[in-house]
C-alpha cells in the first residue's frame, strides 16, 4: 500500500496582502486563527504560523501510519522609497529559509523579493538583485512560503519543518558594486497615499511548493 500526500501552493496577486494557513492531522481536528492553524494529539501534530515578516510550518507523526501536514504563506505588494543618495542604486535583501526533513517526511520553503529568489537552503541573492532610484517609489513583491508533510512508518516516527523570513537588507551598492553608506528607506502598501517608515521589509508571497510523503509496504 502506498500513500502519497500532495499539496501545492500557487502565487498570490501582488496588489493585495494575503495570509494563507492550513494544517491537517489524521486523528485531531484543526484549530484556525488569524495568524495560526494547528492540530494534534499524541499521535500526530501540525502547525502553520505567520508572525511579522516570517512564516513557519511543522508536522510530525507517530509510527503506525499516522500523518500530518501544514502550509503557511504571506504575500503583499509593498512600495519602497530609498533615500541618502542620487541616481541609481542596488539593494541586497536578506531572505533566510530553513528546511528540515527525515525519512517519511518532506519540508519546503521559498522566499522572494522583487527579482530576488533565494535558492533552497540559501539566505542571500546577488548584490544587484533589487534595483532602485533614490527618491523614486518602487513597487516590489515579497513572497514567503513554508510547508511540511509527514507519514509515520510502521516502526518509525517522522517530522519535518519549513521556515522563511525577510530580515531587511544586507547592504546597498552603486552601479559599480561599491558599498553605499547612509541609505535609509520607507515602506508603504500599494494604494497608500504615503508610505510608512520601516526597517524590516516583507511582502508578497509567491512560490509554489509541492511536498510528498510516501509509505512503503
Amino acid at each position: 500500500m502506498r500513500i502519497v500526500v500532495w499539496f501545492l501552493l500557487a502565487s498570490i496577486p501582488l496588489s493585495a496582502s494575503s495570509i494563507d494557513l492550513y494544517a491537517q492531522c489524521s486523528t485531531a481536528p484543526t484549530t484556525q486563527g488569524p495568524d495560526s492553524a494547528s492540530c494534534g494529539d499524541s499521535f500526530d501534530s501540525a502547525s502553520a504560523t505567520v508572525g511579522g515578516f516570517s512564516v513557519a510550518a511543522y508536522a510530525s507523526a507517530a509510527p503506525g501510519g499516522y500523518y500530518s501536514y501544514a502550509t503557511a504563506s504571506f504575500s503583499e505588494g509593498l512600495v519602497f522609497t530609498f533615500f541618502g543618495g542620487t541616481g541609481e542604486g542596488f539593494a541586497q535583501p536578506m531572505l533566510p529559509i530553513s528546511i528540515s526533513e527525515h525519512f517519511g517526511s518532506a519540508g519546503g520553503a521559498t522566499a522572494s523579493l522583487g527579482g530576488c529568489l533565494v535558492p533552497a537552503y540559501g539566505e542571500y541573492c546577488s548584490w544587484n538583485s533589487v534595483q532602485f532610484f533614490f527618491g523614486v517609489p518602487e513597487t516590489l513583491t515579497l513572497s514567503l512560503y513554508a510547508g511540511a508533510a509527514t507519514f509515520g512508518e510502521m516502526y518509525e516516527s517522522a517530522s519535518a519543518s519549513g521556515e522563511a523570513s525577510f530580515n531587511g537588507f544586507v547592504g546597498f551598492y552603486d552601479v559599480n558594486e561599491n558599498p553605499l553608506s547612509g541609505v535609509t528607506y520607507e515602506i508603504g502598501s500599494v494604494g497608500q497615499s504615503s508610505p510608512e517608515p520601516g526597517t524590516w521589509l516583507l511582502t508578497a508571497m509567491a512560490g509554489a511548493a509541492l511536498l510528498a510523503c510516501s509509505r512503503r509496504r
